[in-house]
Formats: structure tokens, C-alpha cells, sequence
């Protein structure tokens, strides 16, 4: 359901996408729901790519000569490898949101969450090795030389600041080894103090950042003349919702459409989408309508679960789910077709908590509706109400998911229907926590009917 102000449950969401930049193929065919996107990248909604890195760098390589090289890239085509000394070096995309920086990686962690806290320190590198409650970074045996690399992109000239990481966070947000840059270069030229300001042209400003060691840290770039924010969200990096802060651009200035796809729920009709861009949507392949305000409607209703297909030409710097900093809202019909399992497996139901209402009908004769009866609903996860023929029979929450239904049954069609509860488990697969439990949800079955022979039925 809808998320409205007089409205603060949380219905049906898609958070989690299938993602490619369009190509000529795609722009005719990422629409279709026999199209596989089986080979695309996997994209949380807030979280985009900021950065190309690459590293670790061999100890023996020259870093002077591959500072100069890779400081005067104006862009970079990630699926072009970097080869010095004999060494092929692969550049890969960093993702991490405004909000809550790194995916999976927001800090450190008190007992059973986060506490309110969420490091400032988004940038992560080097191996991962155990921690109390976080996860830390430590030096790579392949090497602990790392680039970043970035474009600055304004749409004028501005004079910046360089916020860099120098020491231990003062919130003990992390305890990782601090990184302070090594050296930056901005449009090809070294900036050999990084509190000196620096001027931004219009456009893009190519930016690449060296680190000589693992470890956690944050690099931002602001508008001086834009003011500090006097409050910050909770649950955030301070950098979030700051105006002030400069857009890191990995495609330097281009504008590329970009798609996201997700398996829908049962009966969508329609989604509502929060997207830093214009859209387009369509549902098992048919455009659908814009209602104003985000809101697409299905045309054609859908019983069955269907592919919902988005094309974004997205804001400077808002590649990937930065896109979509909220998730799409979904709405349903509520009479959906789907089939009895675990529905965690099912597209973007792997993160709804809440109820599903299972409906069937069956036929008894005479002698079958007076006997002896019990219903077997075979796994569920998590609780389970009985109706049959319009009349609560029962709840259970834990096995054996069985119950009498002796006398609630009748000669002719009688119709069941299970309401079945998961957990927050399934919300949780995206929040931003250690404790998420598992996403197992659903009326497993199988349901059986069982009738005891030779019994008739003496009252309920």
C-alpha cells in the first residue's frame, strides 16, 4: 500500500534493481520482459557509483610515473585496464550513497544496532578483517597503494574546500586506520596543500586521489560560498542534504540514460517513484501512464508477478540507485496470482514484511463435510489465520500447522483462505543493521486436507 501522511505503514517497496547503462540494443529491448538482465549490476536505491579505484599497486611499480599518467585522464572506461611495470591493473566501481556511505558497512555498531551512529568515513579500502561489532580494513599482501578516481563536476565555476580524513573519528564511529590522501591532483595539477582553496571550473574537473595505505577515511569537496548546514538527519553522514557539497561525477559531465528493472508484485497497479531524473516506466512491456507527481499506472492490469522497467536520463552524478535515493512505492490490487513458496524469492517481496492472503477453493460431498476433518497447512513462515467458508477457524505461530476444521466445512464448494504474517526480517534486508534475520517467508505448504474415515462430524 501507499505511503501517505495519514497513512505510516510500510507496503509493498522496490529497493533493489537490475542495472545497465543503455547501448543501442538496449534502448529497443531492456523493456521486455523476456529480456535477460541476468548479466546486469545490482543496484541499491540511494547507493550509485562515485568513483573508478584502482589499486592495490604493487610495491614495484613506479608511483611517480603512474601518478602522471593517471593525473592526466580526463575520463576513464573502467573495462580498460592500466598495465605498468608488466603489471595489469583493473579499475572497479565504488558505490556508496550520501546517506549512509559505504552499502552493508555504516561503522561501528553498538549491541543489537547502530546506536544513531553512522560514520562519516565512507571509503573503504584494503582487506576486510574482523572487528568488535564493525567491520575494519587493514594492508593487502598484493600491495596498499589505492587510486581514486573522479570528476568534479559543476555546472559553475566555484571556489572549493578539500574535506579530507587526518585522524580517529571523535563519535569512535570506526576504528579501522585512518587514510589521508597521499596526493590529489585536480584537472592534472598536484594540490600540494589541502586546505588551500581550490578553483573549479564549470564542467568537469577530473580528480584523482592516492592513498599508501588500507584503511577507512572520507574526501569531499564544498562550495565555499555555500553555508554549512545548521541541523543533519538522523541516521546519516553529516555530508547529507549539505547543498554545499561539490558532485562527484564518474562519467565527467556526460548524460547517459540508464535502466533498473524488478520483478513487481503480484497485481501492481501502479508504483510511485522518488528519482533524481526523468522517467519512463513500463510493465510486462506496455508503456505505463504518468499520472504527475511520480506515479505510472499499469494500463493493462497484471495478475501475475511482472517485470517493471524503468529508463532514467538521471541528474549530474546520480548514476545508479543514487538515481532513486527513496524506494518505489507499489501498489496492488490485492488479488494477485501466486503460487504457494517462499516468497523472500520472489522479486522485490524479498523485502516486504507483512501479510499475504492465500485464497483456493475445493469441493466435499455429503458424507466428507460432516466427517472428521483436519486441515495440514505442510511450512510457514512466520504466523498463520484460517478461514474457511468465511468463518475464523484458527492462528498458528509455530508448528505443528495443523487444525480442526470439523464442522466448519459444507457439501458443495467451500473456499480457504490463510493469512500469513512474515517477520521484519524482510524489511531489514536493507536497512541499514547487522541483525537482519533470514528473508524465509511465506505458506510453504503443501495443504492438505485430511478426512478421517468413517467419522462424522457431532458439533464444532
Amino acid at each position: 500500500m501507499p505511503v501517505t501522511p495519514d497513512n505510516k505503514q510500510i507496503g509493498v517497496e522496490a529497493r533493489r534493481f537490475a542495472w545497465a547503462v543503455e547501448t543501442e540494443a538496449l534502448g529497443k529491448t531492456a523493456m521486455l520482459p523476456e529480456t535477460s538482465d541476468l548479466s546486469w549490476t545490482k543496484k541499491l536505491h540511494g547507493y550509485g557509483t562515485k568513483f573508478y579505484v584502482l589499486g592495490p599497486v604493487p610495491e614495484d611499480v613506479d608511483m611517480n610515473l603512474l601518478d602522471a599518467r593517471l593525473a592526466a585522464l580526463k575520463t576513464v572506461d573502467p573495462s580498460v585496464p592500466v598495465t605498468m611495470s608488466g603489471k595489469t591493473l583493473t579499475w572497479r566501481a565504488y558505490d556508496f550513497s550520501w546517506r549512509y556511505g559505504k552499502e552493508g558497512d555504516l561503522g561501528h555498531q553498538g549491541y543489537h544496532g547502530l546506536k544513531r551512529t553512522v560514520t562519516d568515513d565512507f571509503i573503504c579500502l584494503g582487506q576486510t578483517a574482523g572487528g568488535l561489532n564493525e567491520t575494519r580494513y587493514v594492508d593487502e599482501k598484493a600491495g596498499h597503494h589505492y587510486y581514486l578516481w573522479t570528476s568534479a563536476t559543476t555546472p559553475k565555476a566555484v571556489s572549493a574546500s578539500i574535506l579530507a580524513s587526518r585522524g580517529a573519528p571523535k563519535d569512535k564511529s570506526h576504528t579501522s586506520p585512518v587514510i589521508t590522501p597521499a596526493a590529489v591532483y585536480v584537472n592534472g595539477s598536484l594540490i600540494r596543500d589541502l586546505a588551500q582553496t581550490i578553483s573549479l571550473k564549470a564542467g568537469a574537473n577530473p580528480t584523482l586521489i592516492r592513498y599508501d595505505h588500507a584503511g577507512r577515511g572520507h574526501f569531499v569537496m564544498r562550495d565555499q560560498d555555500q553555508p554549512e548546514p545548521k541541523t543533519s538527519a538522523p541516521l546519516a553522514m553529516r555530508w547529507y542534504n549539505d547543498s554545499g557539497v561539490i558532485t562527484f561525477d564518474v562519467y565527467a559531465g556526460d548524460q547517459l540514460h540508464e535502466w533498473f528493472r524488478f520483478l513487481s508484485a503480484p497485481g501492481t497497479t501502479a508504483i510511485r517513484v522518488q528519482a533524481r531524473g526523468r522517467v519512463e516506466a513500463w510493465i510486462d512491456g506496455q508503456p505505463m501512464d504518468y499520472q504527475g507527481k511520480g506515479q505510472f499506472i499499469a494500463v493493462t492490469p497484471v495478475t501475475h508477478a511482472a517485470i517493471v522497467a524503468l529508463r532514467i536520463l538521471p541528474e549530474t552524478g546520480c548514476s545508479g540507485g543514487s538515481a532513486i535515493p527513496e524506494p518505489i512505492v507499489v501498489e496492488t490490487n490485492g488479488r494477485g496470482v501466486m503460487a504457494l513458496g517462499d516468497w523472500s524469492n520472489m522479486g522485490i517481496l524479498n523485502n516486504y514484511s507483512g501479510g499475504v492472503r492465500y485464497n483456493t477453493s475445493f469441493m466435499l460431498d455429503e458424507d466428507q463435510a460432516r466427517a472428521k476433518v483436519t486441515i495440514d497447512l505442510g511450512s510457514v513462515t512466520a504466523t498463520a489465520e484460517v478461514h474457511l467458508n468465511g468463518q475464523k477457524v484458527g492462528v498458528r505461530v509455530a508448528p505443528p500447522w495443523q487444525l480442526d476444521v470439523t464442522g466448519f466445512l459444507k457439501a458443495g464448494e467451500n473456499t480457504l483462505e490463510v493469512l500469513v504474517y512474515n517477520t521484519l526480517a524482510n524489511h531489514y534486508q536493507t536497512i541499514p543493521s547487522h541483525y537482519r534475520g533470514t528473508p524465509l517467508s511465506g505458506l510453504m505448504g503443501p495443504v492438505r486436507l485430511g478426512i478421517a474415515p468413517g467419522s462424522a462430524a457431532s458439533g464444532r
